[in-house]
């Protein structure tokens, strides 16, 4: 009893082979073929066809490895291009949004910092140390930022800014300038504050300058002090020395 083959062997069989290989190949198996010491033409020829048809599939195998392997490089360059256009849209993402942060940042701190005075005076706006020790053993106010300073002082922050203003740059005095006659002859050029830095001027000698403790040698614009006062260590001294200094300054290191 012949071998029963399936319909997925048979396929197989010719898949490997050729169809007239197969066909052939059963004719001789069942023995209505039979060959003999040379083979016949028609044997050579089916045998050639198996050979070029192997030699085929084994090239189409080699073309789809070829193509897929193309297909696949082609899928990773666009797989990068897609990643590389995703980076870029991302990165612009965090650009914009530190730009953003940075915009908003810059507004809170226009809300709460005076950030420039003009050239000479906007240095040390950057110092933000603050020695509570020293304020509390006077007792001065401490405040933690220009904002707070703005609201115990009962103004807004921008007039703060335009109030302290650089002189020397500002288009605008908040000084009355006048002269006034000298008792040795000549005039004497006064620069009086406008009301309203008069007023803040006012606060800052109240709630700050008149805590500080003052030297014993100071009597001028002094509560309870006065020429007089200033006089007195010098009664019935011998010589009395009198000078003005001119651009005087004074600095405590």
């Amino acid at each position: 009893m012949s071998e029963q083959l399936s319909k997925q062997q048979i396929y197989d069989r010719i898949k490997a082979t050729s169809k007239d290989s197969y066909i052939l190949e059963e004719m001789q198996r069942l023995g209505f073929w039979q060959s003999g010491a040379e083979p016949t033409l028609s044997e050579i020829l089916i045998n050639r066809e198996t050979t070029i048809e192997k030699e085929l599939n084994e090239l189409l195998a080699k073309d789809r490895k070829f193509s897929n392997r193309e297909a696949m490089v082609l899928e990773m360059r666009k797989a990068r291009m897609k990643l590389a256009k995703e980076k870029r849209v991302e990165t612009k993402l965090n650009q914009e949004k530190k730009r953003l942060e940075k915009a908003e940042n810059w507004t809170l701190l226009q809300q709460h910092q005076i950030l420039y005075l003009g050239e000479e005076v906007s240095g040390g706006l950057h110092v933000k140390e603050t020695n509570s020790t020293i304020l509390a053993q006077y007792n001065l106010p401490v405040f933690e930022d220009a904002l707070a300073l703005a609201k115990s002082m009962k103004i807004d922050l921008k007039a703060l800014q335009y109030l302290a203003y650089n002189r020397k740059v500002s288009k605008i005095n908040h000084y009355h300038t006048f002269e006034v006659e000298k008792k040795s002859g000549g005039k004497r050029k006064i620069a009086a504050p406008k009301s309203k830095l008069k007023e803040l001027q006012n606060w800052v000698l109240e709630n700050i300058l008149h805590k500080i403790p003052y030297t014993v040698e100071a009597h001028g614009f002094i509560k309870e002090r006065s020429i007089v006062t200033n006089a007195q260590p010098h009664v019935n001294k011998d010589i009395v020395v009198n000078i003005d200094l001119k651009d005087f300054s004074y600095c405590n290191s």
